[in-house]
């Protein structure tokens, strides 16, 4: 090869690199937006970038629940150890009030002392008879923890069945969750199934009174009027407030269609448990409508026409394909242990 275009190649070969460095160097920042348009246009929308939304764990609602069971196991204590009472425990913002009669007082004091692990709770007297249980701030803080840790299981769980994007959920604080998601075509549909309580009871149908006199007077002590769903056109019942199955005993529930009427519809399968109470239910009362309660809603109220013993069954209330489809996702997912608030929301960017 001729001498000159040997130095031709010499001299490109150097002032390739040469210009090269040169560009990266002048242009950094171009370089990287480059390749970080490239790495989104493989792996899609960034998390970060996506819609977001901060709800909190409510607080009242929570220590009201709690409550609520601390008064149902101080009955259930005072009845085992067969001490009597002169009125039944009330539950108020500060904790439990109990009156045992004055024969058992001390014995009711000395049993109430073990109720629970150490350190869960305060006892007092009061003026009256009145002995009052509260949960000690350590014992809240704790009911706090494990209610926002069950809160982000449940909306992790529940997001992951929705699929179709990528997302994050954490604790922010004490009491928040920072949800974060890759793209969502309809945030408000995605809040609304995270956030939502999703209670889901089977209850019996009162049937000794009609729900108009219940409206027109007052309802019977253990039943309790409740409206159906919007769908529904906010009809009213009166629903036992005994519960005969929760959503805990659910082992699966799947969209589907209603092979008489083509209708969407929810089809759910009991655990072992369940559906043994279920059984048990439905052969007791043959012939009287039961109630699916969701969120103090009835989604239905069909009548058993005969015992129900296979543990499996249908819910059908209006649904369209997408609210079977999301009720299907809630009952899976089960009820968050206390309502959340949203306060903070971001359909995207930064």
């Amino acid at each position: 090869m001729p001498r000159f275009w040997k130095a031709m190649l010499l001299g490109l070969a150097l002032l390739v690199p040469c210009a090269l460095a040169l560009f990266i160097f002048l242009y950094p920042n171009a370089i990287g937006q480059n390749l970080t348009d490239w790495a989104k246009h493989l792996t899609g929308p960034s998390i970060e970038d996506g819609p977001r939304f901060v709800v909190e764990v409510d607080s009242n609602a929570l220590r009201r629940h709690g409550h609520e069971m601390l008064r149902d196991a101080v009955r259930a204590d005072l009845r085992e150890g067969r001490i009597s009472i002169s009125r039944a425990p009330r539950v108020t913002d500060a904790g439990v009030e109990v009156w045992p009669r004055d024969t058992d007082r001390q014995a009711a004091l000395a049993r109430l002392a073990k109720l629970g692990q150490p350190g869960w709770f305060d006892i007092s007297e009061g003026d009256g008879g009145v002995i009052r249980i509260a949960y000690t701030e350590a014992r809240l803080a704790e009911q706090m923890r494990q209610a926002v840790e069950l809160s982000i299981s449940t909306i992790e769980s529940r997001l992951a069945d929705l699929g179709g994007f990528r997302f994050s959920v954490r604790r922010q604080g004490d009491t928040q969750i920072l949800v974060q998601v890759s793209r969502s075509e309809d945030l408000k549909r995605l809040i609304e199934l995270a956030t939502k309580h999703a209670k889901l009871e089977f209850r019996m149908v009162d049937g000794t009174i009609a729900v108009a006199q219940a409206l027109a007077s007052r309802a019977p002590p253990e039943s309790e009027i409740l409206y159906g769903w919007q769908k529904e056109g906010k009809q009213p019942y009166l629903i036992e407030k005994r519960v005969i199955i929760s959503g805990g005993d659910i082992a699966d529930a799947r969209p589907g269609f209603d092979l008489r009427t083509s209708e969407p519809v929810v089809n759910f399968r009991f655990n072992a448990a369940g559906a043994r109470r279920f059984a048990q239910a439905t052969t007791e009362n043959v012939g009287r409508p039961f109630a699916i309660v969701l969120d103090n809603e009835v989604i239905s109220a069909p009548v058993i026409r005969e015992p129900i013993t296979g543990g499996q069954g249908q819910i059908s209330g209006n649904f369209t394909v997408q609210s079977a489809n999301d009720l299907a996702i809630l009952m899976r997912a089960g009820a968050l242990p206390a309502p959340l608030k949203v306060i903070e929301e971001r359909a995207a960017g930064p």
